[in-house]
């Protein structure tokens, strides 16, 4: 039992003239929910034309299990899918073309451990129930808020372990947002040339 549950239980059954005096918000023991600053986030500097390579060396480089990747186009989810899945990562793409049955389907691929990677826009990731380790973000979002929101959604369960952004020179003004909105919690990271 918490702290909080044992105050509001003393609360509920405490006759009015014995309601503890609560002004302070020290007095309440509220959990912060766990978000950003729960999971590792590692940013990459590279060229437009290394982020596929760079992706593959990242995923084999860690156990490719239960990866989202969000890119901004339709085109881009089904061109990674079919990079990755010919560079051994089986992947599947979601995104706004593909039916109902085809998403759902995918979805539960994914979360039997057939399909290890599922590359997706961002509508087609919101709509999207499903436990998941490691987010990349192949293009960064055009907000602080909306990157905030996809840490947001799957640190709920617990699961989500890191996040990794790939940034290339068009995308940096983006990253300065949200490494103002976030300070701290993003470290830039190194990697060799692809």
């Amino acid at each position: 039992m918490t702290i909080q549950t044992i105050r509001h239980q003393n609360i509920l059954s405490a006759p009015l003239s014995r309601v503890p005096d609560v002004r302070s918000p020290a007095d309440f023991a509220i959990p912060e929910p766990l978000g950003a600053s729960a999971v590792q986030q590692f940013v990459y500097v590279t060229g437009e034309q290394l982020k596929s390579p760079l992706t593959v060396k990242l995923l084999a480089a860690r156990p490719a299990i239960n990866v989202l990747i969000y890119v901004r186009t339709n085109f881009a989810a089904d061109t990674l899918a079919e990079y990755l899945n010919r560079s051994g990562i089986t992947a599947e793409s979601v995104h706004g073309n593909k039916s109902q049955r085809t998403k759902s389907r995918t979805v539960s691929n994914f979360m039997k451990g057939s399909t290890s990677v599922i590359v997706a826009t961002e509508s087609a990731a919101s709509a999207m129930d499903a436990e998941v380790s490691t987010v990349v973000n192949y293009d960064l979002p055009l907000s602080a808020e909306t990157y905030s929101k996809r840490i947001e959604r799957y640190s709920q369960t617990g699961k989500l372990r890191q996040v990794i952004s790939l940034c290339d020179i068009c995308d940096q003004p983006r990253l300065i947002n949200i490494k103002r909105a976030l300070p701290d919690q993003i470290q830039i990271a190194e990697h060799e040339n692809v």
